[in-house]
């Protein structure tokens, strides 16, 4: 079980893992509709490519983009781009969920924003056994909220990551 007591979004983090199977086919309809805007969902490939196929308006809105398609390792996540990725390859190699949250800076947007995101990896339903079934998709939920004066601290480092 996770601890999500340090999360601004802790009551919907709860509510997504509660919703969210590992094992069976994804079914947005499983997952409550007032976080759908927050869902997304990556494909992991064999070579480790993590391909945005689902974003939600309020991932597309933080990025200012419509994701899908591209990879995940292709999308500026900050400062903290590789251990963002690490952390989705950690999630895969060690087959348990995570929740994240980071500082993101956007100096041309004249904006810093708290992001957290909580995330799942997927088996493969058909696999006999679920500690060799391939990790084939990654569900997440994401929200950001723009970051306080206090919270806007350019000096201080608060990425954290939690694996359940």
């Amino acid at each position: 079980m996770m601890d999500f007591s340090s999360f601004k979004h802790a009551q919907a983090f709860e509510s997504f893992f509660a919703h969210v199977s590992q094992t069976a086919p994804f079914d947005v309809l499983t997952v409550p509709p007032d976080l759908w805007e927050n869902l997304y969902l990556l494909e992991v490939r064999q070579d480790g490519g993590l391909i945005v196929r689902l974003a939600g308006a309020q991932v597309r809105d933080v990025f200012g983009r419509d994701l899908r398609g591209l990879d995940l390792r292709q999308v500026s996540h900050g400062g903290d781009s590789a251990r963002v990725t690490a952390a989705y390859d950690q999630v895969v190699a060690e087959r348990r969920a995570a929740v994240m949250r980071r500082r993101v800076h956007l100096p041309t947007k004249r904006v810093t924003r708290v992001i957290e995101c909580g995330f799942a990896p997927l088996f493969d339903a058909a696999a006999p056994d679920r500690s060799t079934a391939p990790v084939n998709r990654i569900l997440g939920c994401f929200f950001a909220l723009e970051a306080g004066v206090r919270s806007a601290d350019y000096g201080k480092d608060d990425f954290a990551l939690h694996l359940g």
